[in-house]
């Protein structure tokens, strides 16, 4: 997505199909067959072929959905929100914010693999332009972006849902103090900032 914003996107994307065309003969688990559908779904439609992206993005979310994979479902519908917004679908577009926003909220989500920075902007910028989980969707700018890329949101977002990419040179506040992190991989599961426990919740 990263080099699909420089204007690559079509070789990107035919490069990516063939990939997940490979792929697709061995055993994969684990989520990650939906994970490489989205990425090549997001690039499809940056490169214009909407259909196909649209195409594989729903096959993606309908697996995810049959695996009640809830997080994957909120990286799916991201893209799916981009997708209809640069097709002009208002309600598909809506209807996919607000499954969007409602499951992030329920569940506490913040990371999805399947965002790129700017999808995660104009979805946020459309569900507080459309008066959808504003306070959600402010939290998720502010931990990105920082307080002064939240009150932006609040002041543009339909400005924002056009140019998710003013926001890119806003970078949240950051110290010079160095944080020790450590986590726990091996039987229960546990991080920790300088000597700080990260919830469960927190952590997703």
């Amino acid at each position: 997505f990263w080099l699909a914003e420089r204007g690559d996107a079509e070789n990107l994307a035919d490069s990516a199909r063939k990939e997940l065309e490979y792929m697709k003969g061995f055993e994969i688990g684990h989520g990650f067959l939906e994970l490489c559908q989205t990425m090549v779904g997001g690039l499809l439609a940056r490169s214009g072929d909407f259909a196909g992206a649209e195409k594989i993005l729903l096959a993606a979310l309908k697996i995810s959905k049959q695996k009640k994979a809830r997080q994957s479902i909120c990286g799916i519908l991201l893209q799916l929100i981009n997708l209809f917004y640069s097709t002009g679908d208002e309600k598909r577009c809506k209807d996919s914010l607000r499954q969007w926003a409602r499951l992030a909220e329920e569940n506490h989500y913040v990371y999805f693999w399947e965002a790129d920075r700017l999808t995660l902007v104009r979805a946020c910028a459309l569900a507080y332009q459309y008066n959808c989980r504003r306070e959600y969707t402010k939290k998720i700018i502010e931990l990105y972006y920082g307080k002064e890329a939240a009150l932006r949101l609040q002041c543009e977002p339909d400005v924002l849902a056009q140019h998710p990419d003013a926001l890119t040179e806003l970078r949240q506040d950051r110290t010079t103090a160095k944080k020790r992190i450590s986590i726990k991989l091996f039987g229960h599961f546990e991080i920790t900032a300088d000597e700080i426990k990260i919830t469960e919740e927190a952590f997703k």
